[in-house]
Order: structure tokens, then C-alpha cells, then sequence
């Protein structure tokens, strides 16, 4: 009897013990090496796009970045690249692309997407945002990303190209692994900051970054 009464108290501490969930893991996405540039000008239509479908090189933006809930609207990200060029290509659904919020007072207020990329040593590091009318703010590097944006009634499709050198580094190798982090706003299809992988905070959470690998061409 001591023995059992003894194992029920057991079962009711377990039950009465919270679990302590652990962080989920780090992800990774490759991007796909492409013998042919895409061309920036807002539109998917390109062959390195494809190619990184193929590969699967792509990754979607759904969640809130403390991963409490997910979107209606996720973002899927396409992720290429050759020996100048990182090339990110975002595909967003939305209620309605002509109510896009574009004009805040600050960048990161209206309905945007934001690439930061972090490069192995030596260090280098630029994070991107595209605002939904094409727009671009870098906050470090040398000023040479592009990107363009294109709009149906309900998606909005956002290219940009990364040149490495913003990095002041030379271009990656197959095999070499940096760290992303993929995120943005949403704000007309209902205000939420999304991430691909959650960082518990802020964005400038660096260890939470997810890997980028550099798929063999």
C-alpha cells in the first residue's frame, strides 16, 4: 500500500509540474547556385526561381517572432545566388494589394519585408528592408542592393538582389554556411511581425539567425 500511495504522489507532482519547452530548433535553407541572373524587376518569372524551387530552396515566413501564432497571410521566400549575387524573392497573398500601408512615419511600420544576411569571419552584416511600393533601406553595407516590386489584387511579389561585396567579403563557396534572418511587417492583413525563424524578441537576435548553406552548382 505505501508503494502505491507513494507512485500516485509521484503522478500528481508530475501533473502538477509545468514542462519547460525548449526553443525550437535553428533552421536552414539552401540557396541554389544559378548559371543565369535573375532580372529585378518585381516579377518571379525568372529561371533561378525556378530553380530554387527545384532545389528546394525556399522557406516561409509565417510566424510571429516570439512563434505564439501564425499568419493568414505567409510569405513564401525563394533564396539563389551566384558568384556576385544573393537573390531573395518574396510571393505574399493579401486581402488587398492597393490597401497596402506604405507611408508611416517609420519605415518599419508599413507592410514591409527585411533580409538581414551575417557572413562567417570576417564579420560583415547588412540587413534589408522593401517596403510594399519598392522602397529600400539598407542599415549598413555599401548601397548597392536593389530591389523591385510588383502587385496583383491580392499577392505582392518583392526581388532583391545582395550584392556579397556589400559584405566586403568575396562570394561564398558551395558548401560554406552563413547566417539569415528572414522577417518583415504585416500591417493592412492585420498587424503582426512575422519571422521564418523565431527569434524570441527582436530581430537583431543574431543567434537565432537561421543557416543559409550554398548549394554545389
Amino acid at each position: 500500500m505505501k508503494k502505491i500511495a507513494f507512485f500516485i504522489v509521484l503522478v500528481i507532482f508530475a501533473m502538477a509540474t509545468p514542462v519547460l519547452a525548449a526553443d525550437p530548433p535553428i533552421l536552414s535553407v539552401p540557396a541554389a547556385f544559378t548559371a543565369q541572373a535573375p532580372v529585378i524587376d518585381g516579377v518571379l518569372d525568372d529561371s533561378a526561381w525556378l530553380t530554387a524551387s527545384q532545389m528546394g530552396a525556399k522557406a516561409v515566413v509565417d510566424q510571429d517572432n516570439l512563434s505564439t501564432k501564425i499568419s493568414d497571410f505567409p510569405r513564401i521566400v525563394y533564396l539563389a545566388y551566384d558568384n556576385q549575387n544573393l537573390y531573395i524573392g518574396f510571393y505574399i497573398s493579401t486581402q488587398d494589394s492597393n490597401a497596402l500601408t506604405i507611408d508611416a512615419d517609420s519605415y518599419w511600420n508599413n507592410d514591409e519585408v527585411e533580409v538581414a544576411l551575417v557572413c562567417p569571419e570576417p564579420y560583415g552584416y547588412n540587413k534589408v528592408t522593401v517596403i510594399a511600393d519598392g522602397t529600400v533601406v539598407e542599415e549598413s553595407g555599401t548601397g548597392q542592393v536593389r530591389a523591385a516590386v510588383s502587385k496583383t489584387a491580392t499577392s505582392w511579389t518583392v526581388e532583391i538582389m545582395m550584392p556579397f561585396e556589400c559584405l566586403w567579403v568575396d562570394a561564398p563557396k558551395a558548401g560554406d554556411t552563413w547566417r539569415i534572418g528572414i522577417y518583415g511587417h504585416q500591417i493592412t492583413d492585420g498587424a503582426m511581425w512575422l519571422t521564418w525563424n523565431p527569434t524570441y524578441g527582436k530581430f537583431t537576435n543574431k543567434n537565432r539567425f537561421g543557416y543559409l548553406v550554398f548549394l554545389d552548382n
